[in-house]
């Protein structure tokens, strides 16, 4: 019979949400569902045998049987908060059907009163229990958008969080990598002070050489005077050795000679002193230029030291502000693909919602299309 068929089903879905829901308020529902079906079924009792042959003449109520069946093998392979939704809405679905059985002319008009008040009170709780469930349905799916919504901003969250540990990481290389900078500028600069000191030393040595050129020249100046006093000697030699051959009658060829000789020594030492003179500025040239080179060669390195520094600093500079901009591309990347994820389902959500109202619209058509029956019939019913 329709009646006793509509408690057994509804009770046999009831019995499988107290069992398997997550949520508060479908367990909740379940329970009252069973509860209230126990009940209608208890009141209704076995009906007469008219009633029955009625029942059993309407052609759509074995429909329900078959859309309870279906429901049931349909929510035995949902889990959690996907069956409490699929139950909520099979709710809905169920009793639509059951009321549109409730509400035809051969169950509605039954002629056996006690049926058709029972009818009547069942239909009643019915409607009752599809705002009900109607309800449940909203706020599961209104939940799953929020707990949708939830997963996302902590899915964006973490990949913030990726995000700045990945910044963190690369800003630790980086400061690793100024200070490994800092160490090679320090060992440049040890390594130039080292320089410095070499070319310290080598400067020195320069001056000790011009000193002992200096040395040498004074030397050969003192040879020169020596040698310029044993020439002197010699010259007077000459004179005395002259004078005693003038008294013993030297003859002219010799004195022509001997003068020659005086005139070639006088000569040489003239030589001799102006080699020593070009010899001395000759050391005091190189000298100079020495010193020149080294100061340039100095100079020069520490423009090179300046010039690197500079350059790997600006190198240093460049590479972080490509990091930076690469770090916000991602980010902005990843906002953007979270926002079109939830573009995505929240227009999912809205083609949801206008399915829901189209269905709620039909509903409401037939409702009144019900109601106009109903005034139809109570009129008929009223009239002689």
């Amino acid at each position: 019979m329709l009646i006793s068929t509509i408690n057994q089903r509804e009770i046999e879905l009831s019995q499988m949400a107290k069992g398997k829901a997550e949520s508060p308020e479908v367990q909740r529902y379940a329970k009252e569902m069973i509860e209230a079906h126990t009940q209608a079924e208890r009141r209704a009792g076995g009906p007469p045998q008219g009633a029955r042959q009625e029942f059993t003449q309407c052609e759509r109520c074995g429909e329900l049987q078959e859309t309870a069946s279906r429901t049931s093998e349909s929510l035995e392979e949902q889990r959690g908060a996907e069956f409490d939704l699929a139950f909520a809405w099979a709710q809905v679905d169920f009793h639509r059907h059951a009321i549109e059985l409730l509400e035809m002319p051969a169950v509605a008009n039954t002629r056996n009163a006690r049926l058709r008040s029972e009818v009547e009170r069942l239909r009643s709780d019915m409607e009752r229990h599809l705002r009900e469930a109607e309800e449940i349905f909203c706020s599961l799916v209104q939940g799953q958008r929020q707990q949708q919504g939830a997963q996302q901003y902590g899915q964006q969250e973490g990949q913030r969080q990726q995000g700045a540990q990945q910044y963190g990481q690369q800003e630790g290389q980086r400061q690793q990598g100024a200070q490994q900078y800092g160490q090679q500028e320090g060992q440049r600069q040890q390594g130039a002070q080292q320089y410095g000191q070499q070319e310290g030393q080598r400067q020195q040595g320069a001056q000790q050489y011009g000193q002992q050129e200096g040395q040498r020249q004074q030397g050969a100046q003192q040879y020169g005077q020596q040698k310029g006093q044993r020439q002197q000697g010699a010259q007077q030699y000459g004179q005395q050795q002259q004078g005693r051959q003038q008294q013993f009658g030297q003859p002219q060829e010799q004195r022509q000679q001997q003068g020659q000789r005086q005139q070639e020594e006088r000569q040489r030492q003239l030589d001799v002193q102006q080699q020593g003179r070009q010899r001395q500025l000759d050391v005091q040239q190189q000298g100079r230029q020495r010193q020149l080179d080294v100061q340039q060669q100095g100079r020069q390195r520490q423009l090179d030291v300046q010039q690197q520094g500079r350059q790997r600093q600006l190198d240093v500079q460049q590479q972080d502000v490509q990091q930076q901009l690469r770090s916000q591309r991602q980010l902005q990347g990843q906002r953007q693909h979270g926002a079109q994820q939830y573009g995505q389902q929240h227009g999912q959500y809205g083609q949801q919602q206008g399915q829901y109202g189209q269905q709620q619209g039909q509903y409401g058509q037939q409702q009144g299309q019900r109601q106009q029956d109903a005034q139809q019939r109570g009129a008929q019913q009223q009239s002689p």
